[in-house]
């Protein structure tokens, strides 16, 4: 099954749960009984008793309890979380498992106080950190019957915690799926609002970009160029006067990528080249300078779905060829930027011949993109999807996390590491029935 060629999001009245196809704008408590229970924690298991970090990638099977892994955090090669949920399920808590440098430990974050309502569902979308104390999530949730609203969720070194976070407008659901933390005192968090069809109106969503101050958080003035529908799903900052936002914008012209940059000032538009004969969105984008940024995602042609990576030199974006499969649909879920020759990008891939979708990871040298096999993909009895990318700060060590409940490292760029890896309880895969364009909730997707 294809993406549809319009955004789910814009189905009027539909929350991100219900959302039932992948797309990837689109695509894409509590395992223990508090949401404070540090304490207890659950260990990850692998068969060896050390995992090698090489030039291929290798698994690192995560913890039962985080079966839906959605973002990447890593602070150190012996710091390093991971946030999602529980199950993918509408009604899943949402997780974070910390690896230690030898094993994973199972976290679960506290729900937001409602009052009397119930949280009915919850997610964790992105995630980013400056230190071992100050790692930021961020998702959504809902409660009783009222609209979704924005979830930030902070670990200060010894707890996860739930902060306070804004919504734009009132009567309005909110979302948000992607976080970049610049320092202690300055983060940035985009996603997305859009009103109830019940209002007497069409649903139209919108642009949403809020900012951490060191105190709270607050929602930023964002564009919203497009009549139809905008939403943001990545964010990358150089530095507090230069910030990225890049998702994708639906009017009269289609379906198009939509960029945005913040100068200090105010977010203003940047022009994005248009790839194939359709719709093109961005699911991602990364920053290694100022003159040096990527952004990925995907774009139709014809009938298909392509990979699609963008680059910007510091005065303008083009467009640069990456690596698509020849079966329909080639999607990219997250990018990571380390250097002029050194990039990572993963998804996902529809084979033909194996009648199901296999994860992808592809790697920038500095000329060409280069399809770099996953471990989960080489075994092709799969159903999944890769979600989120990122390099150890310090280290040669490259993490990418997905479906079905796959964690994995390389170590391309170096000789060749050892992870010791702690025995610890039996770890069970989650079902290979689950389908991608069911399991991708992060950045506006799922069940």
């Amino acid at each position: 099954m294809k993406p549809p060629s319009t955004p789910v999001s814009q189905r009027e009245g539909e929350t991100p749960r219900s959302m039932s196809l992948l797309f990837v704008s689109l695509v894409a408590a509590a395992v223990l009984a508090s949401g404070l229970v540090q304490a207890s924690m659950l260990l990850a298991r692998s068969a060896d008793a050390a995992l090698t970090c090489g030039p291929s990638w290798q698994s690192v099977p995560l913890p039962s309890g985080l079966r839906y892994p959605q973002a990447l955090a890593p602070i150190a090669a012996n710091d390093i979380w991971v946030v999602g949920n529980s199950h993918p399920s509408i009604s899943a808590d949402i997780a974070a498992a910390h690896w230690n440098g030898s094993s994973w430990a199972l976290f679960s974050p506290p729900k937001p106080r409602t009052g009397d309502d119930e949280v009915t569902s919850n997610e964790l979308n992105g995630a980013d950190g400056v230190a071992s104390d100050d790692v930021w999530a961020v998702g959504t949730y809902s409660a009783g019957n009222s609209t979704t609203k924005t979830l930030v969720e902070h670990w200060n070194g010894r707890t996860w915690q739930v902060v306070a976070s804004p919504n734009a407008g009132t009567n309005t659901s909110n979302m948000l799926t992607s976080v970049d933390a610049v320092s202690g005192t300055n983060a940035w968090a985009v996603g997305s609002s859009w009103t109830s069809p019940s209002s007497g109106t069409d649903a139209v969503r919108k642009s949403l970009i809020e900012r951490w101050n060191g105190t709270s958080w607050r929602v930023v003035k964002s564009p919203n160029p497009a009549s139809f529908g905008n939403s943001l799903l990545g964010v990358a900052a150089t530095g507090p006067n230069d910030v990225w936002a890049v998702g994708w914008k639906i009017s009269d012209q289609g379906l198009q990528s939509l960029i945005l940059h913040y100068d200090g000032t105010a977010w203003t538009e940047t022009a994005a080249p248009t790839v194939g004969t359709g719709g093109n969105v961005l699911t991602d984008i990364s920053a290694v300078s100022a003159n040096d940024i990527w952004a990925a995602g995907y774009y139709d042609d014809g009938t298909q779905q392509k990979t699609l990576t963008l680059h910007y030199n510091g005065n303008s974006w083009s467009s640069v060829p990456s690596v698509s499969g020849g079966d329909g649909v080639s999607i990219l879920m997250d990018i990571s930027a380390f250097s002029p020759s050194d990039a990572w990008a993963v998804g996902f891939e529809y084979r033909d011949s194996l009648k199901h979708y296999v994860p992808t990871t592809q790697h920038w040298n500095g000329s060409t993109w280069d399809a770099v096999r996953s471990a989960i993909s080489s075994k092709d009895v799969y159903e999944g999807a890769m979600y989120s990318v990122a390099k150890v700060p310090g280290s040669s060590q490259v993490w990418a996390i997905g479906q079905p409940q796959d964690a994995e490292v390389i170590c391309p760029s170096a000789s060749t590491s050892q992870v010791s890896l702690e025995p610890s309880i039996f770890w069970s895969k989650v079902s290979t029935s689950l389908l991608p364009w069911r399991t991708a909730r992060a950045k506006e997707g799922g069940t």
